[in-house]
């Protein structure tokens, strides 16, 4: 996971050397291994295979909390087998059905609009750029007006 250079040189009376640590992380998780530093004619008696440092990384993926219950906090969450009866005495304009990861807006009339309302949350330690788009189910044919150009506002 690490790279160390340069791995060996000479410095001189009150100089100084630049050491340049690279890691490059193969998997998510925390590595932590031990440098060491061994100066030529030092007393070996005092730490035989040099002098130790210890490199620790911790690499991980961007990512948001998956949590429907935070991201939709303000609408009934319910699965797929209860969702005619709950789709009959929902209040408000939404509910999301947990099975089948789809928020439904309930009674919108024609010609009429209807907001909702999520929430994202990053609990990682990397920023994540996020982009939200509207795309047809597979095989679905789009036709005017079901997501053509529809704005997708975040707030």
């Amino acid at each position: 996971m690490f790279t160390v250079s340069p791995c060996s040189g000479s410095i001189g009376p009150w100089g100084q050397q630049m050491i340049k640590v690279e890691c490059l992380a193969g998997q998510e998780g925390t590595c932590e291994e031990q440098l060491y530093i061994d100066i030529t004619g030092r007393d070996p008696k005092d730490n035989p295979l040099g002098i130790p440092f210890t490199l620790i990384a911790e690499s991980c993926l961007p990512a948001l909390v998956e949590d429907v219950t935070l991201i939709f906090k303000e609408y009934l969450i319910c699965s797929s087998t209860d969702l005619s009866h709950k789709l009959q005495s929902v209040k408000g304009t939404g509910l999301f059905v947990r099975d089948e990861n789809r928020f439904i807006f309930n009674k919108v009339l024609v010609g009429q609009e209807a907001e909702a309302h999520f929430r994202i949350y990053n609990a990682s330690h990397l920023p994540c750029d996020v982009v939200f788009s509207i795309k047809p189910l597979p095989g679905e044919v789009r036709t005017g007006g079901q997501g053509d150009g529809c704005p997708l506002k975040a707030v």
